[in-house]
């Protein structure tokens, strides 16, 4: 699997999550403080949880990075050193 679908599967993957835990916090309802406390918990928890998986993303998004910028920056060498040596072709 290539490194940049490996990125939009993951990255979907962790959004997706996020996105859920969003909208659970967000449906919980105001009755009272105590019959809120232990779900709201328990949503931080699976979140503070995944922090490794969502952190692996930003990892393989860094990889794509450096390896576009190195693939892009050696034949614009070659092709910078070409032009310096024979500048008049």
């Amino acid at each position: 699997m290539g490194l940049l679908t490996k990125l939009q599967k993951s990255y979907q993957t962790e959004v997706s999550f996020l996105d859920e835990s969003y909208n659970k916090l967000n449906n919980l309802t105001p009755v009272s403080i105590m019959e809120q406390i232990e779900p709201t918990k328990a949503l931080y928890t699976s979140i503070l949880e995944r922090a490794p998986l969502i952190e692996h993303v930003n990892i393989d998004g860094a990889r794509f990075i450096q390896e576009a910028k190195v693939s892009i920056h050696i034949p614009l060498l070659h092709f910078f050193q070409f032009l310096y040596f024979f500048p008049f072709l």
